[in-house]
């Protein structure tokens, strides 16, 4: 996670290696083929790392989904990747990441007012009677708390 914390400890030791590999190599017949290959694959390494953590963090809904991968129980994910979906137009898996919000947590009310606007896109007026009450009372609840 905090993998920008590991490089000051690490200091000391790439200071090793660049001052200590190039003397143990001395006497190899291919040290600078061998120096270039390791300087190249010093480099690619991250760059690989970088372009499938960019594929990761290209768009909203990769980076929700990715997130609820790594994560367990979260209902702010399920109901943002609802809201993603809501705005593509892909109501039932909206719906499917609101009730699964609610499921995790029953007092989001935003999880209720974003399940009742999908609801509402899919013409169902009938599952959408129930949730006002539902989001009244949870945000009553949330303003005493």
């Amino acid at each position: 996670m905090a993998d920008r914390y590991t490089y000051i400890p690490l200091i000391g030791l790439f200071i090793i290696a660049a001052w200590a590999v190039p003397d143990m190599l001395k006497k190899w017949p291919h040290r600078r083929e061998v120096l270039v290959a390791l300087s190249a694959l010093c480099l690619l390494l991250p760059v690989a790392y970088y372009v499938e953590a960019g594929r990761i963090l290209a768009n909203s809904l990769t980076l929700n989904t990715r997130a609820l991968e790594v994560t367990n129980r979260n209902s702010i994910l399920y109901n943002n990747r609802g809201i993603i979906y809501t705005e593509r137009a892909d109501y039932s898996r909206a719906l499917e990441d609101f009730n699964k919000a609610i499921e995790i947590n029953p007092r989001y009310a935003e999880a209720y007012s974003n399940g009742g606007v999908a609801y509402n896109s899919l013409g169902s007026y009938t599952h959408r009677q129930a949730a006002p009450a539902l989001l009244a009372d949870c945000r009553q609840k949330r303003a005493f708390a």
